[in-house]
């Protein structure tokens, strides 16, 4: 059998094949919990996704946390800085609020977060330095 043919066979066994391709080649996270049926196809064939993928020219993953991406190592460094960065942020931000007794899903209804907090501040100059970035000035 041809590769053609077996990626064609493997193709017609997934339905949702072309969903989730556009999904993730624009960036986005498969979430467990807010997509459970596109999540529940992709577990059950993930050897097939991944094989599709591949032959595609990306690499899918899976968090143990519920989340499915696909992760690309081509993207220039100053992107992937940028990226990571504000991963990071997020990390602290969230942290924070936890730390205070706020629950995460407070976030989206407007609560304040308080961002020039010393305990805030503190938290991202531990998580920055030791990867030598640069701290915005108002950080110092």
């Amino acid at each position: 059998m041809s590769n053609t043919s077996q990626f064609q066979q493997i193709a017609s066994n997934l339905p949702n094949l072309a969903l989730l391709f556009r999904w993730f080649n624009r960036g986005r996270h498969l979430n467990r919990t807010a997509e459970p049926v596109l999540w529940e196809e992709l577990e059950r064939n993930l050897d097939d996704y991944r094989a599709i993928f591949t032959a595609l020219g990306s690499e899918l993953r899976l968090d143990g946390r519920g989340f499915a991406w696909f992760h690309q190592d081509d993207g220039s460094s100053n992107t992937n800085k940028a990226t990571r960065q504000l991963a990071l942020l997020f990390m602290v931000i969230f942290d924070t609020q936890a730390d205070a007794g706020i629950p995460l899903m407070k976030l989206s209804t407007g609560v304040s977060i308080r961002p020039y907090s010393p305990r805030f501040l503190s938290n991202i100059r531990i998580c920055w330095k030791p990867r030598n970035w640069i701290c915005p000035a108002w950080w110092a």
